[in-house]
This record gives C-alpha cells, structure tokens and sequence, in this order.
C-alpha cells in the first residue's frame, strides 16, 4: 500500500484559523495570551545550560544511571526544547525573523540530530499546503 493511500484527505477548509475563531469567540481573554513573548528565552536558556552540565556531571557516570537519567530529565527537557524550537518556527520569541532563527539553533544544541532549521522549514510548507498531500510536509 503506498503512502498516498495513507494519506487522509478532507474537504474541510485548514482547521487552525476557524479553532482559533471558536476559541476567541468563547473566551474573549485569550487573545492577551496570543502573541510573541520574548521571555521564553530564559527557559530555554536555562533547558539548554541545564542539559549541557547535566551531560557533565554525568561523563564518568554507569550507563544506568545515564539511561536512566536521560529517561527522567532529558527527556522531558528535550521535549519542552522541542516545543520552543516550533514557537521559534512561527517567529512567536521575536519581532524579527533572524533572533527566532537563533533561538531555533540554542534550543536545538543538545539534540543528537540538528533539526531546527529543517523542521522551520517543512512546518511551514506545512501550514501553507495542510491537505495537499504532495505538498504537505507534515
């Protein structure tokens, strides 16, 4: 079975803009939390020194401790990174395109694959083509 059979198809129109409408509409408040917010830079700062003296600490450690570790910090820090890396890719830390793009790059220094750059890219082609399956990154 190919992957374009796989894919599902709607007729619906992009979801993200009417769930926003329906949401605004019931809750007139969260508009003051819509916006760009420049202070997560400090908890991705601190995710990413986190993890970097966190992998310090533990370079003489038994694997076990690592894993397990890895499984109960790094994970969940790795995560949240993650989720900062997308606010990066819909320019939500900063005015300019250029300072969203850097902070992309820090939160993505402690993953073992670089994937900020490329992830900005494919999540946007993603939002502009949600549907089209030949275009449709995501």
């Amino acid at each position: 079975m190919s992957s374009k059979n796989n894919f599902r198809y709607s007729a619906e129109p992009e979801p993200h803009k009417l769930r926003t409408k329906q949401i605004l509409s019931s809750n007139p408040d969260v508009r003051k939390l819509i916006g760009k917010n420049p202070f997560t830079i400090f908890p991705l700062l601190g995710l990413v020194t986190g993890m970097v003296v966190l992998s310090y600490f533990l370079k003489d450690s038994p694997w076990w401790l690592i894993i397990l570790t890895a499984y109960l910090i790094g994970a969940f820090a790795n995560h949240a990174l993650f989720v900062m890396i997308h606010e990066c890719s819909h320019n939500l830390l900063f005015k300019g395109k250029a300072l969203n793009f850097l902070a992309s790059m820090t939160a993505n220094l402690p993953h073992v694959l670089p994937s900020a750059v490329s992830f900005t890219r494919y999540h946007r082609m993603h939002h502009v083509h949600q549907g089209n399956h030949d275009l449709d990154a995501d």
